[in-house]
């Protein structure tokens, strides 16, 4: 007697599949540079693909922003705010998108493809480099 594979289980098997391949690991690093302190550093598993979206939908990096003509301004972490003496940047040594951005600089958050492994450090800054 031949045994056939149930086509739903092969279906939801197919599905969790997907949804694993779609996972990243993303490392997050919040800085306070003007506190010399390190406000989160850890890594997020998510299946989102752009920076921008992955920092609003994760509820522990406590992102406030508003939508600016570069895409997402960031005005708080982690429950600190930008001020008019210093504000949030962000850097990735390893991102693609920032790699490949004019001068080296990472674009607007809501350019930065994902991809696994990506590392990126938030700082809240009044230096511009």
């Amino acid at each position: 007697k031949s045994h056939r594979c149930n086509p739903i289980n092969a279906s939801f098997m197919s599905d969790i599949a997907d949804v694993q391949a779609g996972m990243k690991n993303i490392t997050i690093k919040i800085v306070d540079e003007m506190n010399d302190e390190v406000l989160f550093d850890d890594v997020i598993q998510t299946s989102d693909e752009i920076l921008a979206t992955l920092l609003t939908s994760e509820k522990v990096l406590k992102v406030v922003g508003e939508e600016g003509q570069y895409g997402l301004f960031i005005t708080s972490m982690m429950g600190v705010d930008a001020h008019d003496d210093a504000y949030w940047v962000f850097e990735s040594d390893n991102n693609k998108s920032c790699g490949e951005a004019e001068g080296g600089y990472c674009p607007a958050a809501n350019s930065v493809n994902l991809a696994d492994g990506d590392v990126f450090l938030f700082k809240l800054t009044n230096q511009f480099n």
